[in-house]
């Protein structure tokens, strides 16, 4: 995914992590846990091919930050939105987002196996409702590759809080792609 390897000890430095990762070529799975940048274990464990992250009690040890956060749901709210933005970016990649409340009970926010075509995803993400009234799009030209699902006009708002662009599947705001996109369906919407 182009993941920038510095992300990840700046997270767990303030939180508790978990990584668990194999490869198809290992036997067994690699277990890290992190807590406050201190190493508590290196271990192998049985686990399926791939990497999970888990991230828990961010900013625990730095109270300063904390103060910063929001209330939980709000907080649980921008990760929700972040994850589904990656979610709609690498429909390949099989994304599961759990909160865990304060009591220790977890709820799956989100369940998102992998998809060939992206479809599936979008319809995971926003809604079957509204996905039963996107139309995919897909072409190249000039060796740039553009793929969209747009919606019918009668989903347009009065403004593109909505809108999710991607460049090289990485999650977009540009005033000027939106302003293109909304000059698109001209007087449609």
């Amino acid at each position: 995914m182009g993941f920038r390897g510095e992300a990840l000890p700046s997270i767990a430095s303030v939180a508790r992590v978990t990584l668990t990762t194999r490869r198809t070529s290992d036997l067994a799975a690699t277990r890290v846990v992190i807590e406050g940048s201190k190493l508590i274990s290196a271990t192998e464990v049985g686990a399926p091919v791939g990497t999970t992250v888990e991230v828990a009690d961010l900013l625990f040890n730095v109270p300063a930050r904390l103060k910063f956060l929001k209330g939980e749901a709000t907080e649980a709210s921008h990760i929700t939105d972040w994850m589904a933005k990656v979610a709609l970016g690498h429909p390949h990649l099989h994304l599961r987002l759990k909160h865990r409340a304060v009591g220790g009970q977890s709820r799956t926010a989100l369940e998102l196996p992998p998809d060939r075509d992206g479809f599936a995803r979008v319809q995971a993400v926003l809604g079957a409702r509204i996905a039963s009234r996107m139309i995919p799009i897909d072409g190249e030209e000039g060796g740039v590759r553009v793929t969209a699902f747009l919606g019918a006009p009668e989903l347009a708002q009065a403004t593109a809080r909505n809108v999710q662009l991607f460049v090289g599947k990485r999650a977009v705001r540009d005033r000027g792609v939106l302003h293109a996109l909304a000059m698109g369906y001209g007087e449609l919407i």
